[in-house]
């Protein structure tokens, strides 16, 4: 299997900020484009029942670090990881990268 980037752009530039503390901002731009598509062709095809196993979504390693982020959980922390996964797939504005719509 190939993993493709979903990186469309970076930037680099430069801060200097009130204090006179120089600091270097790394701005990484991601498309979910393709995991959208992904998940909207698995619902159209009825692709989401996997034997007693389902698949709930199709999400973009980048969004998910960036909830992690968001919610301060380390992905060492599975637990947690699940949960903050699981809270941002039952929101409404996520809701296009689901699969599956039951409740779990």
């Amino acid at each position: 299997m190939t993993m493709r980037s979903n990186k469309v752009k970076e930037d680099i530039f430069f801060e200097h900020d009130a204090d006179g503390v120089d600091s270097m901002v790394i701005k990484n731009t991601f498309s979910a484009d393709r995991a959208l598509a992904d998940a909207r062709l698995c619902r159209d095809a009825g692709k989401e029942n996997f034997g007693d196993s389902k698949l709930v979504a199709t999400l973009p390693m980048e969004l998910i670090t960036v909830w992690l982020k968001r919610a301060g959980v380390d992905w060492s922390n599975s637990k947690a990881c699940e949960e903050v996964i699981k809270r941002n797939l039952l929101d409404s504005s996520n809701s296009k990268f689901r699969v599956w719509d039951g409740k779990y």
